[in-house]
């Protein structure tokens, strides 16, 4: 199969050009752009895993939070975390995302 050929096979209407257009247009662009990106063109389809166990998870928390998209995050319980863990969400998750969806030691 040639290159040609694979910018016509699509996946889900992302075809190998576009996205290596879009590769060139946020390589130089910071996360909370392409976040920002993401939740405008998927809007509710687009979903955060966050298990709280390590810093990327609260990094896009974080991030999400102050561009004021509010996203459906999963919440791993990894059965790992720190005893303060689980206050400290039921307390910050209503200031984050709209949907919090507890999915329990995956």
């Amino acid at each position: 199969m040639s290159d040609s050929d694979v910018n016509v096979v699509t996946v889900g209407g992302w075809t190998r050009t576009k996205l290596t257009e879009l590769n060139r247009q946020f390589l130089a662009e910071t996360p909370e752009a392409l976040l920002d990106w993401t939740a405008v063109t998927f809007g509710q389809d687009v979903v955060l895993t966050c298990s709280f166990g390590g810093p990327a998870g609260m990094v896009l928390l974080d991030m999400l939070a102050r561009l004021e998209r509010r996203i459906a995050v999963v919440f791993l319980d990894t059965d790992l975390l720190f005893p303060e863990t689980m206050p400290w969400r039921k307390q910050q998750h209503s200031a984050m995302v709209s949907r919090f969806s507890d999915i329990d030691r995956l």
